[in-house]
């Protein structure tokens, strides 16, 4: 089945197969599935974190969790631009490619980087830790 967007494809298997597994998050005794339901409303929940930051243009770096998947289907849904950027980039190239993105928020899903980061970002421009969205 072809859908015309991760939109149309998260809200059919929402509605078709709640608790298919759509995600794998790290547990206590190993890797547990999140169903395509549960999938939505957290990034419903993390859309209207979103939206309520007023922010346009969302540079994320991708670590592969599921958080960052989260957060990637919300910023879409939220009617924001999203740039993808390489987890593993050294943050001076980073930087250099955010000034040309206009990315006004980035997430990183490992909380250790934005410190410096922020400090060789253009004025402006926000760091969402993992801490600023809410954890499931």
């Amino acid at each position: 089945m072809r859908f015309s967007g991760f939109e149309e494809m998260l809200r059919h298997y929402a509605d078709n197969t709640p608790k298919a597994p759509a995600l794998w998050l790290p547990g206590e005794e190993g890797p547990e599935p999140l169903g395509f339901l549960e999938l939505e409303a957290r990034v419903d929940q993390r859309c209207r974190e979103l939206r309520g930051g007023g922010k346009t243009c969302l540079a994320v770096f991708s670590d592969g969790s599921a958080e960052c998947v989260i957060t990637i289907f919300a910023a879409v849904r939220a009617g924001m631009q999203v740039v993808l950027l390489d987890d593993a980039l050294p943050d001076a190239a980073a930087a250099i490619l955010l000034r040309y993105t206009d990315a006004d928020a980035i997430w990183s899903g490992d909380g250790e980087r934005e410190e410096d980061l922020a400090s060789a970002l253009t004025p402006g421009v926000s760091v969402m830790k993992p801490a600023d969205c809410l954890r499931w």
